[in-house]
């Protein structure tokens, strides 16, 4: 098992273990138990899914053939469709590397929702949510989100596995696969379209 800690539990904390413990998202690990010390710890303990994050698989292989590509890009969008259709709609609002796990028959799995809220709850505020350089601009900046914001984020995780690299370095995803010679037209499209959502 993975057993997570948090120092301070906040509603948050119930969000996250229940978007764990619906059994229609089979990307995300699935939870044993959760519970809140009497120190206001909480703790959630889940299924340990085998693998390497997606930054440190980029890191260890390079490059990525272009049929693993379209399949991992498949993959991400099956689990946001059923995000964002669900009931209620969930944005997951933190699509990065670190974040994706890559078993050993190279499917992946999501391992931390922490940043996940549904939709119309808690979308915009002076409080930061994401990673810099795959969260969209406006996440970044605390407006208001919907679910293009994981789109967005989609398509800059897509972007790295492309260039084989985890780096975004502040520039727009987007702007910057229009510039890879070696990737293939429509999926230079496609990533251009999913960054401008």
């Amino acid at each position: 098992v993975a057993i997570k800690i948090l120092e301070q539990v906040t509603e948050q904390f119930q969000e996250e273990v229940a978007l764990l413990r619906r059994q229609n998202f089979l990307m995300l690990p699935a939870v044993f138990d959760a519970w809140v010390e009497e120190d206001g710890t909480g703790v959630i303990v889940m299924e340990y899914v085998e693998g390497q994050n997606l930054k440190e698989y980029l890191a260890l292989h390079g490059q990525i053939p272009e049929r693993q590509i379209y399949e991992w890009g498949l993959q991400l969008g099956e689990f946001l469709k059923r995000l964002h259709s669900g009931n209620p709609k969930v944005l997951y609002r933190d699509l990065k590397p670190e974040n994706i796990m890559v078993q050993p028959d190279k499917t992946l799995r999501l391992v931390d929702v922490g940043a996940a809220v549904r939709l119309g709850e808690g979308l915009c505020g002076k409080k930061r949510v994401g990673t810099f350089g795959y969260a969209a601009p406006e996440q970044w900046e605390g407006k208001a989100v919907d679910e293009r914001a994981d789109i967005y984020g989609m398509g800059a995780v897509l972007y790295a596995v492309m260039e084989g690299k985890d780096r975004q370095n502040g520039q727009a995803g987007a702007e910057n696969a229009a510039k890879m010679n070696g990737m293939p037209e429509g999926m230079r499209r496609a990533v251009r379209r999913w960054n401008r959502s």
